[in-house]
């Protein structure tokens, strides 16, 4: 996995090309950006490579919850935080507090 972090901060691939990765004895073809969430999951949940949509995030939580604890739940949240600001800020992207949908909630 470090092979793939080193390529990808050298500018040598895109977050979202696909790459092989040997892991645990196996040859997986995924991207470097499910390389960097695995990156920060609890090492027995890993490898998971699939699409990270709000539902599949959803279980991602419930099993840390229960195989880890609230604890490791509460950091692995902060580790996701971290990166998901990461990859926005080198993307270029910016949020807007006053345009999100959950801003015109709390004003009416």
């Amino acid at each position: 996995m470090e092979e793939a972090m080193l390529s990808y901060q050298n500018g040598a691939v895109d977050v979202n090309v696909a790459i092989k990765l040997l892991f645990r004895g196996q040859v997986i073809e995924t991207s470097v950006g499910r390389v960097m969430l695995n990156d920060i999951l609890p090492e027995e949940l890993q490898f998971m490579n699939e699409e990270m949509i709000k539902k599949n995030l959803k279980t991602l939580m419930s099993r840390i919850l229960e195989t880890r604890g609230q604890d490791e739940a509460a950091r692995f949240a902060d580790r996701l935080k971290d990166l998901s600001f990461h990859a926005v800020s080198k993307s270029g992207m910016s949020w807007a507090w006053m345009t999100s949908k959950y801003q015109r909630r709390s004003r009416n």
